[in-house]
């Protein structure tokens, strides 16, 4: 027994080990990525170095452009590779570079300020989401080939220890923020964040690759290009997906300004931005187990719906609040919204896609859905320079009204697509 259990482990097929390491990964890793928050402490930092809502509005931009937009043009490399761990291996050391290169434009120049500050930082931060981006497809593919059940329950899990070790860093950036001038707050923050990181890129030299069960096999750039457009034109319910995500990016327009919202109106203090942060990272923590048990019992249909109903929640009380405790609320909201769409996001690609389609899937999914979402936090900044944060959240209010019925009403579940092919097959 134990001579077959080593074998399976050896060889990738042990669902409980690469579960196990998979999940460790990803909560150590979302504690340096929530100390990197794009929604609070990133726009905050930025707001101590300039007045521009444009060049705040920046910092989730470059996230999602660095995180998403790479990664279908990897997606037909990492198809063809015969073993993707040591692909895997040398784009996450290159993640721990760029929050090193984040690190050192805080310590070297956050003090003097001005455009050097800014330039390098978000020079710096463009690296490590790009880094993201470029893991993302194989690491999805792992998953898919790893955890082969109850696929809702592991990131269910594995964001949850996320989010147990976001609220212990988010804890600590409070603490930061509130008893430390700047930028030293920052400079512990974002040190932090890259000690603990380096610390989980250990776990993957334990990590075990499960062989495949296909050929692996990559296609030339011309080829590639027409199957992505076949792809969109033959899978019509995986293309309504997309659409879907692609209208729920555009509500984005709101979302990064909820903090700057808060502390134009109501003067919060850095100390309660990290609280709220906190606040976030507490809500996707408990929320991610329940959006997981979801998935896996009635299908991730069901939870890309509650990201729509979590959203007109956040921004009908973001607009209707008349103190500063309501925002509590609006970041509840926010943290169940964005746990909902970690947990559907890649499970819906995995599950629209077959197994030796999982990259493209999964790269299409985040490329194709990019470019609104970098937009959308730009187009909310000038809304908000030019009319006001109430105009800008009232747009992202439409915009999630919007999504609502057009998933409910226009999207299948690709598990009733299954059935639908099975019963009409027998």
């Amino acid at each position: 027994m134990k001579k077959k259990i080593c074998e399976r482990i050896a060889t990738g097929q042990s669902y409980w080990y690469n579960f196990i390491i998979l999940c460790l990964d990803n909560g150590g890793f979302n504690f340096s990525v929530n100390m990197l928050s794009h929604l609070t402490i990133v726009p905050y930092y930025l707001s101590e170095l300039t007045n521009s809502n444009l060049i705040i509005g920046l910092a989730p931009t470059i996230f999602v452009m660095g995180q998403m937009l790479p990664q279908v043009f990897i997606a037909n490399y990492i198809n063809g590779l015969k073993q993707r761990k040591s692909y895997l291996l040398k784009i996450v050391t290159a993640e721990r570079a760029g929050i090193l290169l984040v690190f050192l434009s805080v310590l070297l120049f956050a003090g003097h300020g001005g455009a050097l500050a800014i330039a390098t930082f978000l020079f710096s931060y463009a690296v490590f989401t790009t880094t993201m981006g470029l893991t993302s497809p194989a690491h999805s593919d792992l998953v898919a080939r790893s955890i082969t059940r109850r696929r809702g329950m592991f990131y269910g899990v594995s964001f949850f220890f996320g989010g147990v070790s976001g609220i212990i860093g988010a804890r600590l950036a409070a603490g930061f923020l509130e008893t430390r001038p700047f930028p030293e707050s920052y400079i512990q923050i974002f040190g932090l964040a890259l000690i603990v990181s380096l610390i989980t890129l250990l776990l993957w030299f334990f990590i075990m690759e499960p062989k495949y069960q296909y050929s692996p096999r990559r296609l030339k750039s011309t080829e590639y290009l027409r199957h992505l457009g076949e792809i969109l034109r033959t899978n019509k319910e995986y293309t309504k997906f997309l659409i879907v995500r692609i209208i729920l990016n555009f509500c984005e327009i709101a979302t990064p300004f909820y903090i700057v919202y808060a502390k134009e109106s109501f003067k919060i203090s850095s100390g309660t931005v990290g609280l709220l942060s906190l606040i976030m990272i507490v809500a996707q923590t408990l929320s991610h187990l329940i959006w997981g048990y979801v998935g896996d019992r009635f299908g991730f249909k069901r939870v890309l719906q509650m990201v729509t109903l979590l959203g007109l929640a956040a921004t009908l009380t973001a607009l209707t609040a008349s103190n500063a405790s309501a925002f509590f609320a609006v970041f509840i909201l926010v943290g169940a919204m964005y746990s909902s769409v970690q947990v559907a996001n890649v499970n819906l690609a995995i599950e629209f896609s077959s197994p030796d389609q999982t990259p493209t899937f999964v790269g299409l999914m985040n490329t194709v859905q990019a470019p609104a979402l970098a937009l959308a936090p730009l187009i909310g900044g000038l809304l908000a320079d030019n009319f006001g944060y109430q105009v800008t959240i009232t747009v992202g209010l439409l915009l999630f009204a919007f999504a609502a019925v057009f998933c409910t009403l226009y999207m299948k579940d690709p598990r009733e697509l299954r059935k639908e092919t099975e019963e009409s097959m027998s």
